[in-house]
Order: structure tokens, then C-alpha cells, then sequence
């Protein structure tokens, strides 16, 4: 970038942009919940035991 360009976020980011970074935190969301339920269903099979 030359001395006395503008910087354009615009340029970078996209209409969907947002879709998908919101897609992404779901995802994390959702694989940390099923991390968590399987080890729940651990504890509880392992206190059945």
C-alpha cells in the first residue's frame, strides 16, 4: 500500500462474510456440547458401574 492510499475494509469483507463467521461459532458450539454430553454419558455409565 502506497503513502496516502485509503484502506477499504470493504474491499475485504464480503456480504457473507457474516454468515459465515457466525456458521463457524456455531460449529465450535455445537462440537463442545457434544464433547461435553459425551463425557456426562461417561460419569453416568461409570457411576451405573
Amino acid at each position: 500500500m502506497a503513502e496516502g492510499d485509503l484502506y477499504r475494509i470493504e474491499d475485504e469483507i464480503d456480504e457473507g462474510w457474516l454468515e459465515r463467521w457466525l456458521e463457524a461459532g456455531i460449529e465450535t458450539i455445537e462440537a463442545y456440547l457434544a464433547k461435553h454430553a459425551a463425557f456426562v454419558d461417561f460419569l453416568e455409565a461409570a457411576e451405573q458401574s
